[in-house]
């Protein structure tokens, strides 16, 4: 059972592990959402042993003075699995102060203006005017928001930000962020990151590699953290290339699916070779491994193959094999990862036998979806509302 406020290692590579607090903990219906902030240090694996409570670990760290160490990344959202994935241990345990909740906070007003945005919080205009707006939709942080927004790089955005926080509910949090007007209370400008509005559902090692660009960033200069992402992105092109080669020229599936936690660079190196694929099973294995990767990157080389494929249906494998791939990952997100949004019209196209069942569960899966902009009554909001 872990805590607001517990300090636990998370496992980085086979011999470093990353010191990181949690600062919030949301019980939601799917799953929870476990809020860290990571320090800049990394420490190694001592042998298991017996804590001071008398409980048997599998690992002992050293630690540093913690108040010392500066952060390096102030918010990261992982759900229970990928947090558990990450191999968590408690060595210590601090309670969280509101100077610790600023990265939280920004990631709260994102998350919701996004749902706004999307027509996922309305506002009463009637009688009841001045009462809470509605709840978050605990779905609002489903598959398709767990995946990184693009390429994993980072964006920039100014977002005012109170500097005296409560330790509240995410919408109180935003409000008193929001309208706070003491004395104590000081308005700053704060840089949002690609962490700041992502939920990730990969191990935290993982999850920081997609996001490796940012620390190419000069603040990041000089952190251990970004240092050591770099040299893992640098080593990893050739065993990225060595996989690659493995699926594609001697039909190793397995070699593919060693690529899976390479993220977004796996994604870059399978794109030409499914462009210039012709044998159906590479092609299938190929288009399959892109699916597992569930990035934006990796729906972008789906899609682009499936647009480049559909005047060859029905009678090419391979632009049957580009549908169906594209339709079930529309399936799996809902449609909402824009690489697949721009292409959503297409699956209008794919009135064939073999087809149909996949081209309806899609069109299912992105009529389930809230409209990203609030429309009048008399318009539809659904993209196939002329079938």
């Amino acid at each position: 059972m872990y805590n607001e406020g517990d300090i636990v290692t998370l496992a980085f590579d086979e011999e470093r592990y990353l010191l990181a607090k949690i600062v919030r903990i949301e019980k939601l219906t799917l799953h929870d959402l476990t809020h860290l902030m990571i320090y800049d240090t990394f420490l190694t694996r001592g042998p298991g042993g017996y804590d001071a409570e008398g409980e048997f670990r599998s690992r002992t760290h050293t630690l540093p003075d913690i108040s010392s160490l500066p952060v390096v990344v102030d918010h990261i959202a992982l759900t229970t699995s990928a947090f558990e994935e990450s191999e968590p241990l408690i060595v210590a345990h601090e309670e969280v102060v509101d100077q610790e909740l600023k990265g939280y906070v920004l990631w709260v007003a994102l998350r919701r203006e996004r749902a706004e945005q999307r027509g996922m919080i309305r506002y009463d205009t009637g009688e009841n005017e001045g009462d809470e707006d509605e709840a978050w939709d605990e779905d609002e942080s489903n598959e398709g928001d767990m995946t990184l927004d693009g390429d994993g790089s980072d964006w920039e955005d100014e977002i005012e930000v109170e500097a005296g926080v409560d330790h509240a509910e995410p919408e109180e949090a935003e409000e008193n962020s929001a309208q706070d007007e003491s004395p104590e209370s000081e308005e700053i400008e704060v840089q949002a990151h690609t962490w700041h509005d992502t939920v990730f559902d990969l191990p935290i090692d993982r999850s920081l590699l997609e996001l490796a660009d940012i620390f190419k960033q000069h603040k990041f200069q000089g952190s251990s953290l970004g240092q050591a992402l770099l040299e893992r992105v640098v080593a990893n092109s050739e065993e990225i290339t060595a996989h690659v080669r493995q699926l594609v020229d001697q039909g190793d599936y397995a070699a593919g699916q060693e690529l899976l936690m390479f993220g977004d660079a796996a994604a870059e190196a399978l794109g030409p070779e499914l462009s210039k694929a012709f044998e159906l099973q590479t092609v299938e294995d190929i288009l399959q491994i892109l699916g597992d990767l569930g990035s934006d990157k990796a729906y972008e080389q789906i899609a682009d193959f499936f647009e480049m494929r559909i005047g060859k249906l029905p009678d090419d494998p391979l632009a049957v094999a580009a549908a169906r791939s594209f339709c079930y990952v529309v399936m799996l997100t809902g449609g909402t990862p824009e690489p697949l949004r721009d292409r959503l019209k297409l699956i209008e196209r794919l009135d064939y036998p073999e087809l149909r069942e996949d081209a309806e569960s899609a069109i299912a899966a992105i009529r389930s979806q809230p409209a990203d902009v609030p429309q009048q009554k008399e318009q539809s909001s659904d993209p196939f509302g002329g079938l």
